[in-house]
């Protein structure tokens, strides 16, 4: 019995000299300079970036494309859909300039249509209201573009491609059937996809906005539209 209890007491007083050479270390753990240096070299906000590069070189390149849009907003009687090229120069990866031409297609809208039966069917001793209407025949601008982001797409699990988000901007002119040739600009965002190192797409969101001036008593009339469109192109 004495024997067990001289071992449990060694244990204990064993026990209790080891837990105090850890805490001594603990606490001596600061008054190792060097230690201390070393971790203050440690930097826990570094951050690290890794950008692939950009799979389509766009240095100093020319692009044309063709391709259409529809017109949403404007006039309420007519509808308005453009076919179109353009060409832009690259100049780097991030900043292109380029011409742009579209030629428009129009046609009634149901309320223009209506209208216009109405005055069709109208007795030729009766006066018909007619509105009046300007859509656009052909418009031309220069355009800035602008590439901020890019990235790489999974194309239906065939072909990686990369594609870039733009801005444009641009200014020009517009023909309009009545009252002839008028200021136009506009500024968009859209979607470059480089499926390699010639064939592109683009896919791109605009506004648009221009004056008619063929009613006299009104004077002229300011035209809001958004142009949404498809283009395919050609890298040289």
């Amino acid at each position: 019995m004495k024997l067990l209890i001289t071992l449990v007491a060694c244990i204990g007083l064993f026990s209790q000299a080891l837990f105090a050479d850890e805490v001594s270390d603990l606490e001596g753990l600061g008054s190792n300079r060097a230690l201390i240096k070393r971790a203050q070299k440690m930097d826990p906000k570094s951050r690290y970036r890794i950008v692939q590069k950009r799979l389509v070189d766009r240095n100093k390149r020319f692009e044309f494309s063709v391709g259409g849009n529809i017109v949403a907003g404007g006039d309420a009687y007519f509808d308005t859909a453009n076919l179109g090229v353009q060409a832009d120069f690259h100049i780097n990866p991030n900043w292109s300039v380029g011409a742009r031409y579209y030629k428009s297609n129009n046609t009634l809208t149901k309320e223009g249509q209506r209208v216009h039966d109405i005055a069709e069917s109208t007795p030729a001793d009766q006066v018909a209201t007619v509105p009046d209407l300007d859509p656009p025949s052909q418009t031309v601008f220069g355009t800035l573009t602008f590439y901020p982001v890019y990235g790489k797409l999974n194309f239906f699990n065939v072909k990686t491609v990369q594609f870039d988000v733009y801005t444009v901007l641009g200014a020009g002119m517009i023909e309009l059937i009545e009252s002839g040739q008028t200021l136009a600009y506009t500024a968009g965002l859209g979607t470059g996809i480089w499926f390699n190192n010639r064939f592109t797409a683009r896919m791109e969101v605009r506004y648009q906005g221009y004056q008619d001036s063929i009613n006299s008593i009104e004077g002229a009339r300011q035209m809001n539209t958004i142009n949404a469109g498809i283009t395919l192109g050609f890298l040289l």
